[in-house]
């Protein structure tokens, strides 16, 4: 039985180097995220990811974070070069990679998705 959730989903497409398709992120549970061929089909898969979290976290006895309702804006699944350096650049400093080594896509994501949460937050409360 799939429960139904109230969480935000992020969606985004993946570049044909990460193998297509496209990644569902779920902002409010950090590193919950799914993948699918297409959109509809990530974020069909998506709720199996969230339950999984949720079950996880209380099998851990974590606190589960209520869903945000500010993300309720439409805009554009490309991201910005410039969002993408400075999502690579935190990365890069938060794992000390040297220039030439690639960040990790799942961490990418996961920066990406806390962007994206602020920066529509800044818009909500401007």
């Amino acid at each position: 039985m799939t429960v139904r959730h109230n969480y935000s989903v992020l969606l985004r497409p993946l570049s044909e180097s990460d193998g297509g398709g496209w990644v569902a992120i779920v902002p409010d549970l950090p590193g919950c995220l799914s993948d699918g061929a297409t959109p509809m089909e990530a974020l069909e898969n998506v709720g199996g990811a969230i339950e999984a979290w949720i079950a996880a976290a209380r099998k851990h006895q974590h606190p589960i974070p209520r869903p945000d309702d500010f993300i309720d804006l439409t805009f554009s699944q490309a991201l910005p070069d410039e969002m993408k350096r400075q999502a690579e650049q935190i990365a890069r400093q938060m794992h000390n990679l040297q220039p030439w080594e690639r960040p990790d896509q799942e961490l990418l994501s996961a920066i990406y998705a806390e962007m994206a949460r602020t920066t529509i937050r800044r818009a909500h409360l401007s």
